[in-house]
């Protein structure tokens, strides 16, 4: 990524370890915020992921046949990689997802409550 001209700011894990990214710049924000100013975010598919889709920032997964990366979050990545030579190719043709992928990925945005509200209401209503 370096060789390629692109700026890597690593967003760690709150349970990981700063010294192994010790040669990289990291955020000093929560990766989701300093993902609003990237081309694109690169790394293992996690539960950040789909929030950092729905902020408009394209992801790159990468994965390896001993990871487990569940259906839902691999939906939210605009390609997977296997090899670390591919990323800089990944994150140029990386994309946005289209708002359909989007919508399913994170269902209907703003109104989460009431939906709630209106699920449980049904439940007690029915015992």
């Amino acid at each position: 990524m370096q060789a390629a001209g692109k700026r890597i700011l690593v967003g760690l894990h709150p349970r990981e370890d700063p010294a192994l990214w010790s040669r990289y710049e990291i955020s000093d924000v929560p990766s989701l915020q300093a993902s609003t100013c990237a081309e694109a975010a690169i790394g293992i598919p996690g539960a950040v992921f789909p929030l950092i889709a729905a902020v408009g920032t394209p992801v790159v997964g990468c994965v390896d046949p001993a990871l487990t990366v569940p259906d839902h979050l691999l939906a939210v990545c605009s390609s997977t990689i296997g090899d670390a030579e591919q990323a800089a190719s990944a994150v140029d043709g990386a994309e946005l997802l289209d708002p359909q992928t989007l919508a399913d990925a994170l269902g209907p945005i703003g109104g989460s409550a009431g939906r709630l509200l209106d699920a449980w209401s049904r439940v007690v209503r029915e015992e």
